[in-house]
């Protein structure tokens, strides 16, 4: 008779660290002035991955240590556009425009030319909160999240990305973008039952 030992698995852990997915796709129709779009680096801010709300069945907090971005617009219609990727804050973003997006460090811009499907600009971005920020931010509470209140920090940095017509507000465009964005996340105390 053989006997086949498996081996203990292991308990949950009282944290955990995994990377969570967020895809969606978003038509831009008739975008005729600047118009932007924002991305969470400490709370993720309406992009919601899968599985999020379901950690936070087990955890009471979540902290993201890293984002990254890959976007894909194409230009479905007859106008060309610009689009950006920068990093910023919830207190500047508000009176963000294209040329200071653009102007931001690390900032990424493309223009998108005509030409249906085949006239692709990819963003692909990779930072932190702690990164824009400049300080470590992860023995600070304020910046941990739970499932149901965001980071209690008013000064909350964001990516945002931004689009707007290459020929002016006379010209509007139309193209779709496709979000894919990977949230390194630690969970962390676990829920007693």
């Amino acid at each position: 008779m053989v006997q086949h030992r498996i081996r203990p698995f292991n308990p949950l852990y009282d944290k955990m660290k995994v990377r969570l997915e967020y895809t969606n796709t978003r038509p831009l129709n008739a975008i005729a002035f600047f118009s932007t779009d924002t991305i969470g680096l400490f709370d993720p801010l309406g992009k919601t991955p899968k599985y999020w709300t379901q950690m936070f069945a087990l955890y009471r907090f979540a902290f993201i240590h890293q984002v990254t971005v890959h976007i894909e617009m194409s230009n479905i219609g007859l106008n060309p556009f610009s689009c950006v990727i920068a990093e910023t804050n919830t207190t500047d973003y508000p009176g963000a425009t294209m040329p200071l997006l653009a102007q931001t460090p690390r900032a990424q811009y493309k223009q998108v030319i005509t030409g249906g499907n085949h006239s692709v600009a990819i963003l692909h971005y990779q930072t932190s909160g702690e990164a824009v920020t400049g300080t470590k931010r992860y023995e600070d509470e304020q910046y941990w999240t739970t499932l149901a209140t965001p980071p209690s920090v008013a000064y909350l940095p964001i990516l945002a990305v931004g689009f707007e017509p290459t020929l002016g507000g006379a010209s509007p465009f139309n193209s779709i973008l496709m979000y894919r964005i990977w949230y390194d996340v630690e969970f962390a105390t676990l829920k007693p039952l």
